[in-house]
């Protein structure tokens, strides 16, 4: 409601959990085209010379998963197919799902690494969390195109934005 309230009084209140969210679904493009930048827009190098491709990874030690090269050594191949497989595929548990595109379950490697140790793994609580945050944003959304806030000057009409699940 205090959201609501900001926005439709013209005053910014960010509140990246509902913004992101509804930023997703007006630009039509997925989490990973947009938020994640795994080894595309972002290499972070360690003190020790390894080279990670996210801030989320950087650990002490030779053996730390996801070292994706070293300065003294350069990139390694196999590591950079890895986040490229990635990048590319949806994971298998969310192949059907209707908000995968907007779900940073299914879209953020870090998310995935800090709660399954895996790239590839879904949390079934980070899915439940999506799942929660998306139908409240999609609900401010609707609120706030009924109201003819700013949101508004998008060719976009989110009023059709998807019901809550």
């Amino acid at each position: 409601k205090l959201y609501i309230k900001h926005q439709k009084r013209g005053q910014d209140l960010y509140i990246n959990l509902i913004d992101d969210k509804i930023k997703m679904y007006l630009s039509k493009k997925s989490c990973k085209e947009t938020t994640c930048d795994i080894a595309k827009n972002i290499y972070v190098v360690a003190t020790n010379g390894n080279i990670f491709p996210c801030v989320r990874f950087v650990a002490d030690g030779d053996d730390a998963p996801y070292i994706i090269g070293n300065i003294n050594k350069g990139l390694y191949p196999k590591k950079l197919l890895e986040l490229q497989h990635f990048m590319q595929t949806d994971k298998p548990e969310c192949k059907d799902c209707t908000i995968k595109d907007r779900c940073l379950g299914n879209s953020c490697g870090c998310i995935s690494y800090s709660t399954t140790g895996s790239l590839f793994g879904l949390s079934p609580l980070v899915c439940e969390h999506e799942r929660a945050v998306i139908a409240i944003a999609d609900e401010i959304g609707k609120e706030l195109d009924r109201k003819s806030t700013r949101l508004n000057s998008s060719h976009t009409d989110i009023s059709r934005m998807p019901s809550s699940a």
